[in-house]
């Protein structure tokens, strides 16, 4: 499972590395939804070179990281769960502890940009079963919820 999840987020980092360096507007569509990606490159390069954002994964920066995610899926582990969609719940936490532990073995073996996009995906899967009602946590601060 480890490693279709890491084909999966490999090609997902690749793809928008490639749509990065292409400066002209793009449009990948399927048969149920159309997505743009406008002038990606330009964005992110006048984001950076205007300082709005900061392009460094540092270890404090992952630290922080992994205490609010871990925080968060403790939260989880313990919160009252969807009791009519708990196959569902159980498969959201399942991904989100699966996501977090990758994120430690990319951590010490030092691939540092790989922990935190899986630190990313584990939170992501959090707070998606948070809003969809799978998870009953009241914590604005760890979920994308309502207090």
């Amino acid at each position: 499972m480890r490693s279709a999840r890491l084909i999966f987020f490999k090609f997902f980092c690749d793809f928008f590395v490639h749509a990065k360096k292409r400066r002209h507007t793009d449009v990948i569509s399927d048969q149920c939804s159309r997505v743009s990606f406008i002038n990606l490159y330009e964005n992110v390069e006048c984001k950076l070179s205007n300082n709005m954002i900061n392009n460094t994964i540092t270890k404090e920066l992952l630290d922080k990281y992994f205490s609010l995610t871990g925080e968060a899926l403790q939260k989880v582990k313990d919160s009252e769960k969807d009791v009519e969609r708990i196959n569902e719940a159980m498969d959201f936490l399942d991904l989100a502890q699966r996501y977090y532990a990758d994120a430690h073995h990319f951590f010490t073996n030092g691939e540092w940009v790989l922990a935190y996009g899986a630190l990313y995906y584990a939170h992501a899967m959090l707070d998606a079963g948070a809003r969809l009602g799978l998870f009953k946590v009241a914590d604005s601060r760890l979920f994308i919820v309502d207090d």
